[in-house]
């Protein structure tokens, strides 16, 4: 009798230890990474690739080679983590630069095995908040790594050529799409103007730049538009600012 009431006892006193260990593991804050400066929600998943096609040929294109649209669509392992724009729009894969994207040529795919669809690992990086970052998603993958082997010696002319970033018509429907979500504040308050002047101005200082390097025979890197945005944004503080002292 004595071992079976240890036994009821043990019993009672694990049960509470092993609900409590659950109920910590279901509270569980969902993991996060950093990436050129911003705070990424990292939701795992996979990626079938639904549409492979030559976008710009390789006469008309500055990397040399016939540029690919790619596109897939993402499920992640958790469906009520993601977006629900990311969740129901095909995004588009592309390699990256820093925030420039560059499109997949022919060897990329030949050596990747890239297939219509065919599934592969995925994560998709993203935040609710609109105003915290300069992309509100990205994704990475080892199946599809961000090897830029085929554009090594055009990659700069590319992104000169390319610069400010031209949206795809994807982009520009998934970018709609996010903006107008209910978890998002879409209250950027930068003056569009302030935008566009501080634009211009770090084009003028970055066309010295590259003068100046080019006598040195160094390579010239573009600024991203993740620092006119940060000086456009202390352009509308400051205004806001003396705003509220004027009233």
């Amino acid at each position: 009798m004595k071992k079976v009431s240890f036994i009821i006892t043990s019993i009672f006193f694990i049960l509470p230890m092993w609900g409590g260990a659950q109920s910590g593991l279901s509270a569980i804050a969902p993991q996060t990474k950093t990436v050129r400066g911003c705070v990424y929600e990292v939701v795992p998943g996979l990626a079938e690739i639904t549409k492979i096609e030559v976008s710009k040929g390789a006469a008309e294109s500055v990397l040399n080679y016939d540029e690919h649209k790619i596109t897939f669509q993402f499920t992640p392992m958790e469906s009520d983590n993601l977006l629900t724009c990311l969740k129901e729009n095909e995004l588009e894969f592309t390699l990256r630069s820093n925030i420039a994207k560059i499109p997949v040529g022919p060897q990329y795919i030949q050596q990747k095995k890239l297939k219509e669809g065919t599934k592969y690992a995925m994560n998709i990086l993203q935040t609710k908040d609109q105003k915290a970052c300069l992309e509100q998603y990205v994704y990475e993958s080892k199946a599809l790594d961000n090897d830029l082997f085929e554009v090594k010696e055009q990659l700069i002319p590319f992104i000169k050529a390319n610069y400010p970033k031209i949206y795809s018509d994807i982009e520009v429907k998934l970018e709609a799409c996010l903006a107008t979500q209910d978890t998002i504040t879409n209250t950027l308050e930068v003056d569009k103007r302030n935008l566009k002047a501080v634009l211009e101005i770090e084009q003028k200082k970055q066309d010295y730049k590259s003068n100046e390097m080019k006598k040195e025979g160094a390579s010239n890197i573009y600024i991203t538009r993740r620092a006119a945005f940060k000086k456009a944004r202390k352009i509308a503080r400051q205004k806001k600012g003396k705003n509220k002292k004027n009233s």
